[in-house]
């Protein structure tokens, strides 16, 4: 029998009771009718039909918000999720393989970055695991540090080597690297700080499956011994999740944390656990006043362990404005009035927009630069000597002051001035960067009061207190240093605060102010000692007309320099003591005058005097003199120099010329201290030759002009037969010695050549760089060789700077003079024959001009 080709069967088995199971089938090969008919005979009813393939289920997933709602594709809220599959059955979800959660409501993502999956299984089978990738980040940034960052770690146990209680506080918040017990609750971990804080926040982000209900206590201690329970954490729990506690008022003195699992559906395991020191607000603001217009403002960066910090907002506080907003943790607020009081907060804002709550408030007075404090330098050049009077006091409630150890063997000195009973209380936070930063305190008699090392490494702040006992009135040092030569710049932050304060007497009036020139840019000032009731006094000298103090001294006499001559100067000196209290300001006006009128001196040379580049790219070496020194210069492509252009004055600098084959000249003008600046500009010139050769084509006919723009070279033929091609190479050295008594210019060498044929006459016009000439430009002759070397002059053009020759044929030319003595070969009477050919042909208009004929 035939075999019939059968997709797929449907078996419909009678069972009885007119009830009937349908079973399906797949035969990818032929049955026989035969076959069939058996089938038939054991009960089966047999329907031929297409195979119908059953799908697996779909799921679809919906979000609310739909979109994130935060900025750079980050959820601020954290996002509903609902799964719905379009057949009965189980839908699941999961963050990681293994760990499959049944979804049976909607679900809020948890914070973080990760890729969320989820499938159905249902009747017709199990669907393929689907994704979708959050960004979610509801957590405000954090505090400036995550003080439990790497700190010594300890837990009830661990499941394995690779689990151990560090990895809870490695900064790393995914579930693939967490500390895991490997038992279930009761289970802690807890982590000492290595010095005592005062604790504002902790963060927790869960590593538990399956969700599920959980208790969890946290406890302080300073000990580590004794420990004091501060929160209990009840309720539904599930991985990744972030747990957030704030301490208001925040945990006094505290060096240990832990976190004990009560109970709980999992093993006891937390993917990472943080911890934040007072103060509360997301930064800690410290402000330096710089001159009378601008205050500095500084502050740590601040952590985001989500989507990380994006920039920082500076407000006004008064009025709550935004000033400004920054990346950097520095910002220098400008224009400011006198005499007025600032106030400032910051905030830090996360990449998905969270804003920090607000800094503490800085308030600084903007004074007078008359009235200014001039008592603290924030780099004193590693020298006590240099070290200052004391500390301003514009900044309230506290002086914040913020400075940096830049280098290996940096060391900073500061000094405060006290009284009998006053306390001089310091307080230090260092940046952690890997610099062991060193601080001590030293009494005026420079016995040490304290010394501490370690700070930025294991210890992050510190604080000192002293009272000043009978008889140790004086100048308190305080001394910042690099301690173990790490080259890495460290920035610290000190308080510091003199109380009670005791003296409200001012200094004596200052009085003899008197002005003596030394130069036109340098005066000296001098005045009499100023008195005060109680201690030593500074002074402060301030330009009036400015408002911006030129310097401050404890002597009493200054020498200002860097004066502008011609330039009338109003300026204050007034007397300060070391509580703040200042004198009554003396005034004096002065101008500095200048002798000097002689404008600078110099040279340019462009590649160290190369003739040819072959690169747009070349060094300038400048040369300047001048007796009140050059200071400044101005480098231009043309002959003129823009306001705009002038520069600090460098013996070399990189440059790049304008842009096509040819001789460039650059013109450079200097300028001296006092104002002096040479009109005539100092020049040098370079051939840019990028290609070997310039080829240009060449037309038949009759008075043939061939122009080679970007050289400025001319070729004439009085006569071309057929269109051809003329080559014109600038060379750096003349292909044969010059003759006798003759001397070639820089730059006047060419060959040329051509395949053109039919003329009798060819007339070359060449450029010429007068300044290469030494004085001889009305003596230059354009010599052609031809088995010698010939005088081909015919006219030369010293407004144009060219120089031209009539020959028969092409080949070498070079541009010189003579020593008076004719060069060998020259063809005179072929110049004058070939002239007066020209003049008869109309081939020269002779017009009135700045040329000299031969």
């Amino acid at each position: 029998m035939g075999k019939a080709r059968v997709q797929g069967i449907r078996l419909i088995e009678n069972t009885g009771g007119g009830n009937t199971m349908t079973r399906s089938n797949k035969y990818p090969e032929f049955i026989s009718k035969i076959e069939l008919l058996k089938v038939i005979l054991l009960s089966w009813v047999i329907i031929l039909t297409p195979l119908t393939v059953w799908a697996a289920p779909t799921t679809t997933i919906s979000l609310s918000p739909a979109s994130s709602d935060g900025n750079n594709g980050w959820y601020r809220t954290r996002p509903s999720i609902t799964l719905s599959s379009n057949e009965p059955g189980t839908t699941y979800w999961y963050y990681q393989p293994g760990y499959n959660y049944t979804y049976s409501a909607p679900i809020t993502a948890a914070d973080g970055q990760y890729i969320f999956y989820y499938y159905s299984v249902g009747t017709t089978g199990t669907e393929s695991a689907k994704q979708q990738s959050f960004n979610v980040d509801s957590i405000p940034p954090a505090l400036t540090q995550n003080i439990a960052l790497n700190r010594p770690a300890y837990a009830s146990s661990s499941v394995n080597s690779t689990r151990l209680p560090a990895n809870a506080f490695d900064g790393d918040k995914s579930f693939t690297n967490p500390w895991n017990s490997g038992t279930s609750a009761p289970g802690w971990i807890y982590v000492d700080l290595q010095q005592n804080y005062d604790i504002a926040q902790m963060r927790l982000t869960v590593n538990q499956y399956p969700e599920g209900n959980t208790t969890h206590n946290i406890y302080s201690s300073q000990d580590g011994f004794n420990w004091t329970l501060v929160r209990t954490l009840d309720g539904y729990t599930f991985m990744l999740q972030n747990l957030l506690v704030d301490f208001s008022p925040p945990l006094s003195t505290v060096r240990y944390m832990r976190v004990e699992t009560v109970s709980s559906p999992s093993w006891v395991s937390w993917n990472e656990i943080e911890v934040y020191a007072y103060p509360p607000g997301g930064v800690t603001l410290f402000g330096n006043v710089v001159d009378s217009s601008r205050i500095d403002l500084s502050w740590i960066a601040s952590a985001d362990s989500e989507s990380g910090i994006d920039h920082y907002e500076i407000y006004n506080a008064t009025n709550d404005s935004l000033i400004g907003s920054t990346t950097a943790t520095t910002y220098s607020h400008t224009g400011l009035s006198i005499p007025t009081t600032y106030s400032y907060y910051v905030k830090a804002v996360d990449r998905a927009g969270n804003r920090s709550t607000a800094s503490n408030t800085l308030r600084t007075t903007v004074l007078p630069c008359i009235t200014q404090p001039w008592f603290f330098d924030f780099e004193p050049n590693n020298s006590l000597s240099d070290s200052v009077v004391g500390f301003p006091r514009n900044v309230v409630p506290s002086y914040h002051v913020y400075g940096y150890i830049n280098n290996s063997s940096d060391e900073d000195w500061y000094q405060a001035y006290a009284y009998e009973g006053q306390t001089i209380s310091l307080s230090i936070q260092v940046q952690a960067t890997g610099t062991d930063v060193g601080w001590s305190g030293r009494k005026p008699s420079g016995a040490v009061l304290f010394q501490q090392t370690g700070l930025g490494t294991s210890i992050l702040t510190s604080n000192a207190a002293y009272t000043v006992l009978p008889g140790e009135a004086g100048l308190y040092s305080l001394r910042i240093w690099n301690n173990n030569n790490n080259s890495t710049a460290t920035r610290y932050n000190f308080n510091v605060s003199v109380t009670p304060q005791i003296d409200t007497l001012s200094p004596s009036n200052i009085t003899g102010l008197t002005v003596t020139p030394l130069s036109s840019t340098e005066v000296d000032l001098t005045w009499a000692a100023s008195s005060d009731n109680m201690g030593p006094v500074g002074y402060g000298i301030c330009n009036l007309d400015t408002n911006i103090g030129f310097d401050t001294t404890t002597s009493t006499s200054i020498r200002l320099t860097n004066l502008s001559p011609g330039t009338t100067y109003h300026v204050g000196v007034a007397a300060a003591d070391v509580a703040g209290n200042f004198s009554g300001p003396a005034t004096v006006s002065f101008t500095p005058t200048s002798g000097d009128t002689t404008p600078p001196t110099g040279s340019l040379l462009i590649n160290a005097g190369a003739s040819t580049t072959n690169s747009t790219s070349v060094t300038l070496n400048l040369t300047c003199s001048d007796p009140s020194g050059c200071v400044q210069m101005c480098i231009s492509n043309n002959n003129s120099c823009l306001p705009s252009a002038w520069e600090v004055y460098a013996p070399t600098k990189s440059w790049t010329l304008t842009a096509g084959d040819g001789i460039k000249t650059l013109y450079v003008w200097f300028r001296d201290s006092v104002g002096n600046a040479n009109t005539a500009p100092f020049t040098d010139s370079i051939l840019l030759q990028t290609t070997s050769g310039y080829s240009e084509p060449t037309p038949s006919g009759q008075n043939v002009n061939v122009t080679f723009t970007s050289i400025g070279v001319t070729i004439t033929y009085d006569n071309v037969a057929t269109a051809c091609t003329t080559t014109v190479t600038p060379m750096v050295n003349p292909t044969h010695n010059p003759p006798n008594n003759f001397r070639f210019i820089r730059d006047g060498y060419f060959d040329i050549s051509t395949d053109c044929m039919g003329f009798n006459n060819i007339a070359v016009t060449l450029p010429y760089n007068e300044s290469y000439a030494n004085g001889q430009e009305a003596n230059l002759r354009l010599l052609h060789h031809s088995g010698a070397w010939q005088d081909c002059t015919i006219s030369l053009n010293t407004t144009n700077n060219t120089i031209t020759g009539r020959v028969t044929s092409l080949s070498p030319f070079g541009i010189g003079y003579g020593f008076g003595v004719a060069p060998t070969g020259a063809n005179t009477n072929l110049i004058v024959l070939l002239a007066l050919l020209a003049i008869s042909a109309g081939i020269f208009i002779i017009r009135r001009s700045n040329s000299v004929r031969a």
